[in-house]
């Protein structure tokens, strides 16, 4: 053994014993071994258990699930980034994630920081956190382990007062709302979530205890995907480029971080729906649904409560947002329906986007419908007159005839009249002349009509109709 001085070496023999030399050298390779671990691992946790005692939580994984896409059918929970080779989803969904521990101490409290892009290159990315399953319904979270056959424990997560909902939305003039949701807890109950370290910029993060019943907890929640009928236009996260939406935890000891990457993101455009009553303001709900692709969307109900005007005129009841997944496609085809209210006149729809001045829309009696475009915002604003109590119009009838295209009756054929606005559908069977008829429908509603035959096919067999008078020669032709 060599000892090295000031300006001399020296050389000391020093005989160890061999016992010694072997009990030196797996010290060394332990300690070698522990701190490669930890680095790699993130094991340095120090987290406070009753007592003071200090846990390290030894291994966890955060994982983001993937809902497939046209490129691939693989469905399922990933640690992994997502993109739109593995993901679809839309502005305004809530795409899940998890927290998987283990080897966590029964009894014992920990605390750990959620954080989130809540803006990417300016662009609002993901802009609060919600309910595991509130896009993915059916989605199972907890499938694996011992915490996952007791019962879930939930608490609210926190409403983002300084980023969210003080902020005003540039479409609706209202403020931004943020959907009230829960963290889903299986095998621990978490006692506190709080916005923290308010002033880190573009991230937001959220600080979470619990306490573990069981040695492998499970924890879900939800990233809402910042929508255009939030933010306005250019001001969604489908506008990002070039970056990626990260959703990640820390203070266990490490960190773990998942990706979400904008083309994985579909683009929407949104429709705002006003009611307004002449008199001012009015208790009355009047039922609407909205139809995307001749498809049912969704339904509501709108009341004109509010007798202010702004600078705009009436201001009407609180306008009822839709937003509409165009996807990739250039349009969609939306018709919005309002319901048959007793004596109530529709006296008008009247639909702009103020961006675009070429704008059209349809309107037919109860309804009106226009293509959407991505990114496009449409404003429907439906006014009524006052109530004409008592006043019913007289019901009116539906007729017509199904033929081949030479002229030959169809006896048989199957019609079907639904009220668009109640769902209530009635059916006929035309007779040996091919004849039909519909008698009792309203003025004041909005039906669509369809033919079928066991041995024809009709063209143009669906139509939607509007009323005003008796109807005849609704005729069905099959070619």
């Amino acid at each position: 053994m060599k000892f090295s001085g000031f300006g001399h070496t020296s050389k000391i023999s020093i005989a160890l014993p061999a016992a010694l030399l072997i009990v030196m050298f797996f010290i060394l390779t332990y300690s070698t071994q522990a701190q490669r671990s930890g680095i790699q691992s993130g094991l340095r946790a120090d987290i406070s258990a009753p007592g003071g005692i200090n846990l390290g939580v030894r291994n966890f994984d955060l994982e983001q699930f993937r809902n497939g896409s046209g490129l691939s059918s693989t469905i399922g929970w990933s640690n992994g980034g997502s993109d739109a080779s593995n993901a679809n989803w839309a502005e305004d969904q809530f795409v899940p994630y998890r927290l998987r521990l283990k080897d966590l101490t029964p009894g014992a409290s920990y605390t750990f920081v959620i954080r989130y892009d809540a803006f990417a290159n300016g662009i609002h990315a993901i802009d609060y956190l919600g309910t595991y399953n509130a896009s993915a319904k059916d989605l199972n979270a907890c499938d694996g382990g011992s915490s996952c056959g007791n019962a879930a424990s939930t608490f609210p997560i926190p409403q983002d007062t300084l980023m969210v909902t003080n902020q005003i939305n540039p479409i609706s003039r209202r403020y931004v709302s943020q959907t009230s949701g829960e963290f889903t807890m299986w095998g621990g109950e978490i006692s506190d979530a709080k916005y923290v370290n308010l002033s880190r910029g573009d991230q937001r993060q959220i600080s979470v205890t619990f306490v573990a019943d069981s040695t492998d907890p499970v924890l879900a929640w939800a990233g809402h995907i910042a929508s255009q009928g939030a933010w306005g236009p250019d001001g969604s996260a489908s506008y990002a480029k070039g970056t990626f939406f990260r959703m990640g935890v820390t203070g266990l000891g490490g960190g773990r971080e998942s990706t979400l990457s904008p083309d994985a993101v579909q683009n929407i455009a949104t429709v705002f729906i006003v009611k307004i009553v002449a008199e001012g303001s009015s208790l009355t709900a009047f039922p609407f649904n909205v139809f995307v692709g001749g498809a049912p969307f969704t339904g509501f109900s709108l009341v004109d409560n509010n007798p202010a005007v702004d600078i705009s005129g009436p201001l009407g009841s609180d306008p009822h947002q839709v937003n509409v997944p165009v996807g990739f496609s250039p349009s969609v085809t939306v018709t919005i329906t309002e319901g048959f209210t007793p004596g109530w006149l529709l006296d008008s729809i009247v639909c702009t986007d103020p961006t675009n001045p070429g704008f059209t829309f349809t309107p037919t009696g109860r309804s009106v419908s226009f293509a959407l475009v991505k990114h496009e915002n449409v404003y429907c604003v439906y006014t009524n007159s006052h109530p004409q109590l008592g006043v019913t119009a007289a019901p009116v009838s539906i007729a017509g005839r199904t033929a081949t295209q030479a002229g030959s009756p169809i006896r048989g054929a199957l019609l079907t009249l639904t009220n668009l606005s109640t769902g209530e559908s009635k059916t006929v069977i035309t007779n040996s002349f091919g004849y039909y008829s519909f008698t009792g429908m309203s003025t004041e509603e909005v039906y669509n009509l369809t033919a079928s035959s066991k041995r024809y096919k009709f063209a143009n067999a669906s139509r939607t109709i509007a009323p005003l008078d008796n109807l005849s020669g609704v005729d069905f032709v099959a070619p």
